[in-house]
C-alpha cells in the first residue's frame, strides 16, 4: 500500500490543520477527540478516537447497575443510535436510530421526562432521557418505563450521565 500525504507547516503556537479532504473522508468534526502517538522511529500518528466504543465500555456496567437499582429498562445511546443497555429492550433497540427529537434534546443537553410518543420514541409509554456530557456531548442515558419516571429516578439518571460524561472527556 502506497501512502500519500500532504505537507503542512506547524504554526507558531504548535498547531497544524488537518486537510478538509481527510476530515471529510474520516468524518472528523470540530471537538472530535484525536489521539496523538509518537513512534520509536520518530513518526507521529494522529488517529480519531472511537468514542462510541468507549461509551459502550463505560456505559454497559452503569446500565446494568441502574437496571438493578431502578428496575427499569435502561439504554445507552450516542447522539444517533442505541449502543447498549440493560433490560428486556436491549435486543430490540441496540443499533436502532433514536428519534430526531431525542437527538435534538441530547445535542442541547436537555433532559426530557414524559410520554415517549411526544418525542417520537418507542419501547415503553414513558421515557426519561438525560444527556451524557461534560465539555462535549457524547450521548444519553434513556430510561423506559410503564409509568412516569419519578424525580428521584431522573435525578439519578442526570447524576450518572454527568459522571459518565466527565469520564469520557478524558478520551
Amino acid at each position: 500500500m502506497k501512502l500519500n500525504g500532504i505537507v503542512r507547516k506547524l504554526d507558531m503556537l504548535g498547531r497544524i490543520v488537518i486537510p478538509r479532504e481527510y476530515r471529510k473522508m474520516l468524518n472528523i468534526k470540530e471537538n472530535d477527540p484525536l489521539e496523538i502517538i509518537s513512534t520509536a522511529n520518530g513518526d507521529i500518528i494522529i488517529r480519531k478516537v472511537d468514542i462510541s466504543s468507549e461509551l459502550v465500555n463505560a456505559g454497559r456496567p452503569i446500565a446494568d447497575e441502574l437496571f438493578v437499582t431502578l428496575n427499569r429498562n435502561i439504554m445507552v445511546c450516542d447522539t444517533a443510535k442505541y449502543l447498549t443497555g440493560a433490560g428486556t429492550l436491549v435486543e430490540s433497540l441496540c443499533g436502532t436510530v433514536i428519534s430526531s427529537k431525542a437527538q435534538q434534546l441530547i445535542e442541547k443537553r436537555d433532559c426530557f421526562v414524559g410520554k415517549a410518543s411526544e418525542i417520537g420514541m418507542d419501547g415503553a409509554p414513558f421515557v426519561a432521557i438525560c444527556p451524557v456530557y461534560s465539555e462535549n456531548v457524547f450521548g444519553a442515558l434513556v430510561l423506559f418505563s410503564d409509568t412516569l419516571p419519578s424525580a428521584h429516578d431522573t435525578a439519578m439518571l442526570q447524576l450518572v450521565g454527568r459522571i459518565l460524561g466527565n469520564t469520557l472527556q478524558n478520551f
